[in-house]
């Protein structure tokens, strides 16, 4: 009894001795990692890209503990997904460095915490902090050009560093002098341009297309007049202006009061023939250009009274104006009704169908059950070996069951399954590149693209993970980026979108109507606009039945394997379409009663795709599919036509995976 007693106590005293050690050991490498972490002092700011596209995040670095090369990553939850920026690091000890990664817009709306992370080249997180309001601060100075003979006189334009609020965000207007010369080079770094006193048509080509590019990408294009008016607007082409001169007359300023004063000034007056334009102040008219805008002012600016009480506020009027229509969060500018269901669906159109060995399997079953069974059988018997049947039945077994594996590894996937389908809007010149596939194992799995891109998000995945675990990783990488996602299961689908801006491209040129008696004045595309504020319910009325006549061109210097053409009245699909040619638009509007069901995802889907995938014309279907998961991504509530133009192209990865470029423009 006593030797038992006295084993149990060394055993307990082991065990005691065990767990302490144990505690000890986990004490220290937790203390470890705590004194890692207070190695690193971080520091984190954001500002809005000119375009409004992306947040410029920077993070500020300080390290107090010993040379230190890692990775440090910007976790972003964006709702249903999260993604982390990565950028490789180097900062010696005592030293702080600075390091900058891109964020897309839509982190506003949808983050309100983002994480550092700091990891070593093994991957060990060494650190971790989270960050509350990152994209809810005060979005900085949108720094305007000024090109003027007398660029002094405009300087009150900055609005005496006054703030202008558009949906609770904060902006600010910054000036310079812009020197015309140097307009071409310098014009990209500018958020605005205001030309004013100014003979435009003293500027190169090159300038001016720098110019007409610039603005149909974001940028804020501001004309003042006056007696400076038909000068001013000298250099630029009517077609991308959208107005012409008229005239003029003289108009008296009046005091704060509302008296006529006897000072004078001059009043231009245009004719607007586009459309687009309405009326946003006082002073001046404003319009749509891809994804900027074009203000027109009827006074020289360095006339403007904000004592007269016809004049007050209308500048600030109108900087609210164009920073709510190119640079407001709110706007619904990442509208996409494109989702991974979608995707999946879409995917499936783009390859060609798994193979299946269904007939071979039965025939192998069959062949088995007869060797095993009967044939084996009466070999045997035959060289009266009967007694060898419990060798030979495991042998046959063994040698199908192998011919059945191999039969597998003939079929199965294999490694990364990826498409690309790189989207460009011919009006703004935005390219989204959307690179999507799966993988057989629920691992990791990496991709590096040939090109690099302003910045990157992830389709949302509805995983929920936070910032603890991403759905997908980017980094620069030798001129390209490198993709990592991270699945939850084998075979599930990821899609990263990585956004940047095309060289530039020529467009559609569209000369379209509406037949029968009942338009509403909607006779060719010009009306378009203003048919969009007309105080009618246009989806309720079988009245109107939408576009269904007229012509579009390809003036876009492009090939096309196929174009589409979708409006209210229904689709029409084209094959091979060069440039130049001229599509006759043919629709029967008549057999749509709900007249936006031709946008519908299901109706082009099954039209179209599925028409091309039953007949085993996978590159025709697939190339169709791209241009519904292009056509997936805008915003269609208001839309009248959208043109789509389709065409293979090289792969964007080191994946050599199938992929398209789709071009568009809506109305």
């Amino acid at each position: 009894m006593i030797r038992k007693n006295g084993a149990l106590i060394f055993l307990g005293t082991w065990i005691l001795t065990i767990l302490l050690v144990a505690g000890m050991v986990l004490t220290f490498f937790c203390s470890e990692a705590v004194a890692a972490r207070s190695d690193f002092k971080v520091n984190v700011d954001s500002e809005l890209s000119n375009d409004s596209e992306y947040y410029i995040v920077s993070m500020d670095i300080e390290n107090s503990g010993k040379d230190f090369s890692g990775t440090v990553r910007l976790a972003v939850d964006l709702g249903g997904t999260s993604v982390g920026y990565d950028v490789d690091i180097s900062i010696p000890s005592g030293s702080t460095k600075t390091y900058k990664v891109n964020v897309p817009s839509m982190a506003r709306t949808n983050s309100n915490v983002v994480e550092v992370q700091i990891y070593d080249q093994k991957g060990k997180k060494e650190y971790a902090e989270k960050f509350q309001s990152l994209f809810v601060q005060n979005n900085g100075t949108l720094k305007f050009g000024i090109l003027s003979n007398n660029p002094d006189a405009l300087y009150f334009m900055d609005l005496g560093g006054s703030r202008i609020v558009v949906n609770g965000q904060n902006y600010y207007v910054g000036l310079e002098e812009a020197v015309g010369s140097k307009l071409s080079e310098d014009i990209d770094s500018l958020a605005g341009l205001i030309i004013n006193d100014y003979d435009t048509s003293t500027l190169s080509d090159e300038t001016i297309a720098k110019i007409e590019n610039w603005t149909n990408q974001g940028g804020i294009l501001i004309f003042g007049s006056g007696s400076h008016a038909e000068e001013v607007i000298s250099g630029f082409d009517q077609s991308f202006l959208g107005f012409k001169f008229s005239s003029s007359y003289t108009s008296k300023y009046n005091d704060e009061n509302g008296y006529e004063t006897e000072e004078e000034y001059e009043i231009a007056s245009f004719d607007y023939y586009s459309g687009k334009y309405y009326f946003d102040s006082n002073l001046s008219y404003s319009a749509s250009s891809g994804s900027g805008m074009i203000v027109s002012y009827c006074i020289d600016l360095a006339e403007y009274r904000e004592e007269d009480y016809q004049m007050a506020d209308c500048i600030n009027s109108m900087y609210q104006d164009v920073i709510g229509n190119t640079r407001d969060l709110y706007n619904n500018k990442n509208y996409s009704n494109l989702n991974v269901y979608t995707l999946e669906t879409l995917q499936g159109y783009m390859e060609k169908p798994a193979k299946s060995a269904s007939v071979l399997l039965v025939l192998l079953i069959i062949a088995y059950t007869a060797l095993v069974g009967p044939i084996a059988y009466l070999i045997l018997k035959a060289m009266k070996m009967r007694e060898k049947i419990w060798l030979v039945i495991p042998a046959l077994s063994l040698v199908f069951v192998l011919f059945v594996f191999l039969v597998s590894l003939g079929i199965r996937v294999k490694g990364i399954t990826l498409k690309s389908v790189n989207v460009v809007n011919l009006d703004s010149n935005k390219e989204d590149c959307y690179l999507f596939g799966y993988a057989p194992d629920p691992e990791e799995w990496d991709i590096k693209t040939n090109d690099e891109y302003d910045y990157a998000c992830v389709l949302d995945s509805y995983s929920y993970s936070g910032t603890e675990k991403v759905d997908m990783a980017v980094k620069k990488s030798d001129g390209g980026e490198k993709i990592t996602f991270y699945p939850d299961s084998a075979f599930d689908t990821r899609c990263a979108v990585l956004s940047s801006r095309d060289s530039g491209n020529g467009n559609f040129k569209l000369d379209v109507s509406i037949s029968g008696n009942s338009n509403n004045g909607l006779d060719d595309l010009d009306d378009l606009e203003e048919y969009e504020d007309y105080d009618y319910d246009y989806y309720s009325s079988s009245s109107v039945t939408g576009i269904d006549d007229g012509t579009v061109e390809n003036t876009t210097g492009i090939d096309f394997d196929f174009v589409m053409i979708i409006t209210q009245a229904g689709a029409q699909l084209e094959e091979d379409v060069k440039n130049g040619d001229k599509i006759k638009i043919d629709l029967d509007s008549t057999s749509y009663n709900y007249a936006s069901y031709s946008f519908g995802y299901d109706h082009l889907n099954n039209d179209y795709t599925k028409k091309y995938y039953d007949k085993k014309d996978y590159d025709s279907s697939g190339a169709i599919a791209s241009m519904i998961l292009a056509e997936q991504t805008l915003n269609t509530s208001d839309c009248q036509i959208i043109v789509l133009g389709v065409k293979e192209s090289k792969s964007k990865t080191d994946q050599n995976e199938k992929s398209w470029d789709v071009y568009y423009s809506y109305y």
